[in-house]
């Protein structure tokens, strides 16, 4: 009788021969026993698939599959998808690792809930295993957006590493895969899911360990990765258009074009020649109008949208800074018209109380 396999592990592997073998350790060493581990080869120029090939002759459920060209994260994972045999998936980053019980935890709370979707807790760490602070709590944000009844693509954004998903569930009309760019194709994959509203369940019996690299994509700001997130924005903004724009679409849109902004300012700084940052600056925002064209009306996402305020100003008044300051005065502004009218609607006596309260 043919074992059922409870898990399939899907790993692009591109150039991480000074990490994967932990991770390998990490995945033969699990409790759950009845799992897969697809290794998709995307042209490594190292010596991360030959570490592969060698654990594969000692462990029979280590598979590698062959890109001929290097395509990129996303389109290796969707070539892992198509070749999963297992009831769930989960998608490493094969320069992580995870505790040893990691898939038996996820696994059984899977089964037992009936979920589409179950995530565990992820620890931020460097290259010794040091656990970095600041990382952002994805569990807690779930925990606080879920109390505020947002809808799941508000707040389950990030972090797909971490999560099992019913591969069934995954399959399914609209199939979901991820995004054929090199940057925020895992946000794509994110938003589709959400979009289709799994049932999801959070688990923080069990870690999940991310690395931090700056040398790895994630890490890494160039002008060309500036561009594939905006490949992304295109592919979320379609994702939108195809459930009818769920509200609060705009919130989620205009807080990633903050992010994407973002990335693309830390480059700007980083480049010396100033007339050529001058006419990448207008490049970059005609490219990000042509994508928000494609939105009803794209003003309800660039108004409320800090970064893309920062931008128009930049490119009409010169550097970061002078962008930086007319957002402050736009804001202190701001700030005098709200006291202006309180000073109309609210009482003299309750604004004096107000005053003496803040006093003591």
């Amino acid at each position: 009788m043919k074992e059922t396999l409870k898990v399939s592990v899907i790993l692009p592997v591109y150039n991480v021969e000074p990490y994967i073998g932990k991770c390998i350790e990490s995945l033969r060493s699990q409790t759950l026993k009845e799992l897969e581990f697809i290794f998709v080869d995307d042209k490594s120029t190292d010596k991360s698939i030959s570490i592969v090939e060698d654990a594969a002759k000692e462990d029979s459920r280590i598979r590698i599959l062959y890109n001929d060209e290097n395509i990129g994260p996303g389109p290796s994972r969707n070539r892992g998808i198509e070749a999963a045999r297992g009831e769930y998936l989960s998608f490493v980053d094969p320069d992580d690792y995870l505790d040893e019980n990691y898939y038996e935890v996820l696994y059984n709370l899977a089964t037992e809930k009936n979920a589409d979707v179950v995530k565990a807790h992820v620890s931020a760490v460097d290259k010794d295993g040091r656990t970095i602070e600041g990382w952002l709590d994805g569990n807690k944000v779930f925990k606080k957006n879920a109390e505020l009844s947002k809808p799941l693509f508000i707040y389950i954004r990030h972090e797909h590493f971490s999560q099992l998903f019913r591969t069934s569930f995954v399959n399914d009309y609209p199939k979901l895969r991820y995004a054929d760019t090199r940057a925020g194709e895992d946000s794509v994959f994110l938003l589709a899911t959400t979009l289709k509203n799994p049932s999801i369940y959070l688990c923080d019996d069990t870690e999940y360990y991310h690395l931090i690299r700056t040398d790895s994509l994630e890490g890494c700001i160039s002008l060309e990765s500036c561009y594939e997130g905006l490949k992304a924005l295109e592919n979320r903004i379609e994702l939108f258009k195809l459930y009818s724009y769920p509200e609060p679409y705009e919130e989620y849109l205009w807080s990633t074009i903050n992010y994407y902004i973002s990335r693309f300012l830390k480059y700007d700084i980083s480049q010396k020649d100033e007339q050529k940052k001058i006419s990448t600056r207008k490049q970059y925002k005609e490219k990000l109008d042509a994508v928000l064209a494609i939105l009803p009306d794209s003003r309800l996402v660039t108004d409320n949208s800090k970064g893309y305020k920062k931008l128009t100003a930049l490119i009409e008044g010169g550097g970061v800074k002078e962008a930086q300051k007319k957002e402050s005065d736009t804001s202190q502004d701001e700030t005098r018209r709200l006291r202006k009218t309180a000073r109309k609607i609210i009482p003299k006596s309750i604004r004096k109380a107000i005053l003496n309260m803040k006093k003591h």
